[in-house]
C-alpha cells in the first residue's frame, strides 16, 4: 500500500506536467495539430485546419499521392508532379513536371500552385489566388501573429479526385523570449513546484 507521502509526490507531479504542457500551447499560440491528412476536395466548401500557431518559424512537409482522374493513370506527388508517367490521353502535357493548367483552367492556386500539389493559406476565406502558396514535400512558413494554417489541393475539377496526402507541421523556432506573462507565469509555477517536491522517506 502506498503511504500518503507517495500519493502527494505523484499528484506533484501530475500538476507539474500540466502546467508544462500548458505553458508550451501558449507559446505556440493556442492549440495545435502536428499531422493532417487532407483530402483533394474543392475548398470552397472547406480547408483543412492544420492548427493555430503562435508567432515563428514553422516547417510544414507533404508526402503522400492524389489521383486527378478515375483510375490509376494521373497520379501527383504533393509538389504537383506525376508519382508515375500520366497515361490519360488529355493530361500528357503534365509529364514530366507537373502543369499549371488543366484544361487551360487554373485551380485555386492560380499560377503560384501547380495542380495536383498540396497548398496553404493563412485565411479560412480565400478569395484569389495570391491567398496561397504551394507547399510541396516542404515549406517553411513564417508567422508575425498568431494564425491558423489552413490547407487544400489543387484541381480545376474535385468530384473524380481520390487519394490524399499527409501535412505535417513542426516549430523551427518560438517566440519564448517574448512570451507573455502567463506563459512566464506558468513555467514559473512549474519550477516552484519542483522545490516541494519531497522523495519518500524509506
Amino acid at each position: 500500500m502506498l503511504t500518503p507521502q507517495r500519493t502527494d509526490t505523484q499528484n506533484a507531479m501530475k500538476t507539474l506536467h500540466r502546467l508544462f504542457l500548458l505553458a508550451l500551447l501558449s507559446v505556440f499560440g493556442g492549440s495545435a495539430t502536428f499531422a493532417l491528412t487532407v483530402l483533394p476536395t474543392d475548398p470552397a466548401f472547406g480547408l483543412y485546419d492544420l492548427g493555430s500557431f503562435g508567432p515563428g518559424s514553422y516547417s510544414i512537409t507533404g508526402s503522400g499521392i492524389v489521383g486527378l482522374t478515375p483510375g490509376n493513370d494521373f497520379l501527383m506527388r504533393p509538389d504537383g508532379t506525376p508519382d508515375t508517367a500520366v497515361t490519360s490521353p488529355a493530361y500528357l502535357y503534365f509529364n514530366p513536371d507537373g502543369s499549371f493548367l488543366a484544361d487551360g483552367l487554373f485551380g485555386p492556386g492560380g499560377a503560384n500552385v501547380k495542380i495536383g500539389a498540396l497548398m496553404g493559406t493563412l485565411t479560412n476565406n480565400p478569395v484569389s489566388a495570391s491567398d496561397w502558396f504551394q507547399i510541396g514535400y516542404s515549406k517553411l512558413v513564417v508567422l508575425g501573429s498568431t494564425s491558423h494554417i489552413y490547407l487544400a489541393v489543387n484541381d480545376t475539377y474535385y468530384p473524380n479526385d481520390s487519394g490524399s496526402f499527409t501535412a505535417e507541421i513542426r516549430a523551427v523556432e518560438t517566440s519564448v523570449p517574448d512570451a507573455d506573462s502567463t506563459t512566464l507565469g506558468l513555467l514559473a509555477g512549474a519550477l516552484t513546484l519542483l522545490g516541494v517536491i519531497r522523495r519518500p522517506r524509506r
